[in-house]
Parts: structure tokens; sequence; C-alpha cells
């Protein structure tokens, strides 16, 4: 069995094993010599998939073993906790602001994590993020709002919020 095999997006058994959760496999195939760190065609470590799937047992278990949980990808500018806020998983989000990942972190396109949170409704997560620190009146890098991300995807309730708080778009 070959442990560093890469599927066509050149992801390996380990970033299956953190996107389910399974420390266990993964304890096993760092034994076997798989890096903490590796990265598929996206630039996306293990801690990436661990965040967009909620696993945060398995965030701690990565972030003993050396696993920058902060990163950025090459690829895009994501950060995990892109990906927390996004998919709504608010013990990872508050574990990460934990750690120290920074709530205004921005990728590519300038987007923060409370980008992420209003894109997809998660207006609960965009409220903790305000009140921890994010910036919720910055541009992406089209000089778009924040309240311009959800009015565009029909999230209704996240966009009378953040005019609510006099932003516009």
């Amino acid at each position: 069995m070959d442990v560093l095999q890469r599927d066509p997006n050149e992801r390996t058994a380990a970033h299956f094993a953190a996107t389910r959760g399974h420390t266990d496999v993964l304890d096993w195939l760092t034994q076997q010599g798989v890096d903490i760190n590796v990265k598929d065609k996206r630039g996306w470590s293990l801690t990436f998939w661990a965040a967009a799937k909620g696993q945060l047992q398995t965030l701690k278990f990565l972030k003993e073993r050396g696993a920058d949980v902060a990163e950025t990808s090459s690829y895009d500018g994501n950060a995990p906790i892109h990906f927390a806020a996004e998919y709504g998983h608010m013990e990872v989000l508050e574990w990460l602001f934990e750690q120290g990942v920074d709530v205004n972190i921005k990728n590519n396109q300038l987007w923060t994590p409370a980008h992420f949170a209003a894109s997809t409704g998660q207006l609960s997560k965009l409220k903790w993020l305000q009140t921890h620190g994010a910036d919720i009146t910055q541009k992406d890098a089209k000089g778009k709002s924040i309240v311009y991300v959800p009015n565009m995807v029909g999230h209704d309730e996240v966009s009378q919020w953040l005019s609510s708080l006099g932003i516009q778009s």
C-alpha cells in the first residue's frame, strides 16, 4: 500500500482521514511517513479539510503534531478559519480564535471569514465574528462591501442585519 499515493486533485489518504475525523488513521499514516502538512492541488492542507468539515478533534490532533492552523493557501489565500465561517462550524471558529488566528485574515479576493459567513447566511457566526473583532466594513478586491455578498445570493436576514448597522452595498 502506497500511503503517499495521490488522487487527480493531489489528495492523499491523509486528506480523506482529516475530512472524516479519523485521527487514528492520521496517526498511523504519520507513523508511515506522511507529512502532517501535506497539501493538495489547491494548496489545502489537512487543517483546511478538517476545518471545512467541522472536525475540531482532528484540528487539535494536527496542531499537537505541528500543523499550522493559521496557514493560508498559495492557490487562493484562504485559511482554515474561512471555511469554518463559511460552513458554520462554531466550535471550530471559537477554537481557531483561541489559537490566535486572525478573524480579519484576507484571502486573494480580500474576503475575510465574515464575508464567507455572510455568503452562506451564517448570521450567528457573522455576529460572533463581529463581537470578536472582525471588521465587517472591509471591502473586497472589487470594492464591494460585505452586504453585497448576502444580497447577491438571497440571504435577506444577513443583509437586513448588516444594513441595520449602517453598512451599505
